[in-house]
């Protein structure tokens, strides 16, 4: 059932009728409801009475007397808010919502509002045939009330009668094609028939129209159940309890699929909670059940090498479920066994599946194992190409698991190997993908790959302009990792490349007074980041500090604190006037003895680190009040990862015979290494100038090969510093 607080509907309980208890909110709606009506009569009175509580079934407990004494004093005028307190406290009595709706349509039969809540209140003590009565008169009088069409149907589904109650569904339908509830209502009634892959259908057209509804949800959940996707319907019924976490039946449902799946823990883990919430017998008798099964011993379909067995069975549920089962079991501290069996033979076939569940499974196993500490093991078993070539697939589930398996892996050391196996030009071409978390996950592989090996390749491959383009996007999940994906790439001395994007600017101030603090935090750390840019008079003109003052005048701490960090790196790249001129000083003065704490990043241990906003200000301050210095780059501060693909275009450009990219790359280069490899570096730098200054178009195979084995030398420190 869904409930819309504070609607200004006032005229409508139906969302309240399964409250026990009145909130102070629905007591509120309903003294607007009656100041509103200003009603004038007895009939008022037990229409307002009728309508907005007995038909709740709320009613009071000192007995009916007394209550219609309160009537008396309201029509009297007197105390009118008194009624309103004194049902505060009232019990479910639909019979007595219906005794007052029969005075009313004794007067008038065809009393639509008498014949609406006569009918609610049947249907809540399940007297569907007399309810069905109700709607059948209603819709005599006005055949095109879509709702009334809907509510038959309801009562049809409830009276086993599905066939009649689809075509009052159908009916309902052709009135008002963007009911959610129909469609819902409708999906019900066909998977009552047996078909739950028509009805899997219907339950999407009312997740179109309404993302959030709990109902839709769960009924997916159990159409997708009965097929037996068991994994799939698991995350239907996550998906439920995300929007509402008290829906009690989508609790049973996932325990009767993690018992179907075999993993009886989890699913009497539900189960308590589905108790906890609503008692049901189903319920509870299920849980005696499962109960009894855990006092066994665990059956091996949940062991290891049997769900390894089973993901190479020639039954497609086998491999969906036992891949499902294995995820479990990497998550849940078993990687080390798993990697133990020796089970990349299994996941080379389960990654090419046909059963595109299996394919999600086995990308999510590889992610896990990686973020678990075996991304060495996932990375030398040669099995990354084959997870990018999954970001091609049909299904938008497994695109999704790919980058998200990706980004695991770089994070868990493996950036340079992701970058390697040609990860990064599918990552950027999924950020247009129709489906936002597959955007989402694709942006947090780019991130990973930025932070954790390096942005070379991401920058090299135009990824910095559709990052910038996410930012144009309606959902905050997606923005927000293409900002974190735009601050690893800043944060790695790429910034000048953001800047270089049209539109970047714009985009990043807009994020930085976003709704969402994220968000805001993300952007203002950015627009820090972007100071380090060679073009300072560019940035001069774009008054970003006044961004950073509106940031470190925010009541969030977490936007506060990366405002205060951000203006410190403004002031390290020798922009402290601009700050002081633009009041950002005297606002990060009145913060040194703010005690609250918040992370920021600290680029010399790459590392976050908690502090409070005071000592991150005092810190500022000290750099604000300190005379300019010039911006010394510190060439002993190498940065190998980086160095690794910045050669790799190096070799690319002196095989295509492009000296003036070449030396532009080794000058680069030269930036980012030191010691014994910046002076080989230097060497072929010198050589490089002189044949471009001889007019030599070709360097030759020899100089290549020097350059080949330069940069394996680099990916042995990168190696190493990884």
């Amino acid at each position: 059932m869904r409930f819309f607080k504070g609607s200004d509907n006032y005229s409508t309980g139906y969302q309240w009728s399964q409250l026990a208890d009145p909130p102070v909110w629905v007591m509120e709606a309903a003294k607007r409801w009656y100041h509103h009506q200003n009603v004038p009569s007895y009939d008022g009175v037990r229409h307002f009475v009728g309508k907005k509580y007995l038909y709740l079934g709320f009613f009071e407990r000192e007995g009916q007397g007394n209550v219609q004494w309160y009537f008396y004093r309201i029509l009297k005028g007197r105390h009118p808010d008194m009624l309103l307190e004194k049902l505060k406290g009232a019990v479910s009595r639909y019979e007595e919502a219906i005794t007052c709706q029969n005075a009313m349509l004794a007067k008038n039969p065809d009393d639509p509002i008498a014949l609406q809540t006569k009918a609610i209140a049947l249907k809540k003590l399940e007297r569907y045939q007399e309810a069905f009565g109700c709607y059948e008169r209603m819709l005599k009088n006005n055949p095109n009330n879509p709702n009334s069409w809907n509510n038959k149907g309801f009562v049809l589904l409830k009276l086993g009668k599905y066939e009649d109650s689809l075509q009052s569904f159908n009916r309902a339908l052709e009135l008002d094609p963007m009911n959610s509830w129909v469609w819902n209502n409708k999906g019900t009634a066909v998977h009552k028939l047996g078909r739950p892959e028509e009805a899997i259908d219907f339950f999407e057209r009312a997740l179109r129209i309404e993302p959030k509804y709990p109902d839709a949800c769960n009924n997916m959940g159990v159409a997708i159940k009965d097929l037996g996707r068991y994994p799939e319907a698991i995350s239907w019924f996550d998906r439920t309890l995300t929007i509402n976490p008290y829906y009690a039946w989508a609790w049973f449902n996932k325990g009767l699929s993690f018992s179907e799946l075999g993993n009886d823990v989890e699913a009497m883990a539900c189960l308590n909670k589905a108790v906890e919430l609503f008692p049901h017998p189903s319920i509870i008798e299920l849980q005696k059940v499962l109960k009894e099964q855990l006092k066994k011993p665990i059956h091996d379909y949940s062991e290891i090498p049997r769900l390894l067995g089973l993901m190479q069975s020639e039954i497609p549920q086998d491999r969906v479920n036992a891949s499902y089962q294995l995820d479990l079991k990497a998550k849940e501290g078993s990687a080390g066994d798993i990697i133990r069996e020796k089970p990349f033979d299994t996941f080379f076939s389960t990654i090419k599946d046909t059963a595109p569940e299996t394919r999600r499974n086995t990308l999510w196993i590889l992610g896990n194992l990686g973020y678990h500490g075996y991304s060495y093991e996932v990375a030398q078993s040669g099995i990354i190409p084959e997870v990018v070539a999954q970001l091609s697939d049909s299904e938008e589930m497994v695109r999704a698991a790919a980058a998200w398996s990706l980004a695991m892996l770089a994070e868990a050391g493996q950036g340079i190997a992701v970058a390697d196996s040609g990860a990064i030009l599918p990552c950027i071409h999924i950020l247009n993908d129709k489906e936002t978390v597959v955007q989402e996950c694709a942006a947090l592989a780019l991130d990973k790959i930025a932070f954790f090996g390096s942005p070379e390749p991401v920058v090299q491959h135009g990824g910095v302009s559709p990052l910038v383009k996410l930012l144009e996007k309606p959902h905050d999940e997606i923005r927000c990792r293409a900002l974190w994906a735009l601050w690893s790439i800043a944060i790695r001395g790429y910034s000048d490349e953001i800047c270089q994007v049209e539109n970047s600017i714009t985009a990043l101030k807009l994020s930085a007074r976003d709704s969402n603090l994220e968000i805001r935090k993300a952007a203002v750390s950015i627009i820090g980041l972007l100071s380090k840019t060679r073009d300072k008079a560019f940035l001069e003109k774009k008054d970003l500090e006044k961004i950073l003052l509106i940031c470190v005048n925010s009541r969030s701490n977490r936007v506060r604190g990366a405002a205060i960090w951000a203006a410190g790196i403004w002031a390290d790249e020798g922009l402290g006037q601009l700050l002081i001129q633009a009041g950002v000083k005297d606002a990060i003065q009145s913060l040194l003895n703010d005690r609250s704490r918040v992370h920021v990043f600290y680029d010399n241990e790459h590392r976050w680190k908690e502090r409070s906003i005071g000592c991150i200000s005092k810190d500022v301050i000290e750099k604000l009040t300190q005379k300019p210095q010039a911006n010394v780059i510190d060439p002993c501060k190498p940065d190998y990862r980086t160095a690794y693909f910045i050669s790799q275009n190096l070799l690319q450009a002196l095989e295509k015979n492009n000296l003036i990219k070449a030396q532009a790359f080794i000058i680069h280069l030269e930036d980012v290494v030191c010691e014994e490899i910046l002076k080989e570096v230097g060497q072929k730098r010198d050589l490089l100038l002189l044949c471009i200054d001889e007019g030599i178009n070709s360097v030759g195979d020899e100089f290549i090969n020097e350059v080949n084995l330069l940069k394996e030398k680099i990916h042995r420190k990168a190696m190493r510093k990884s």
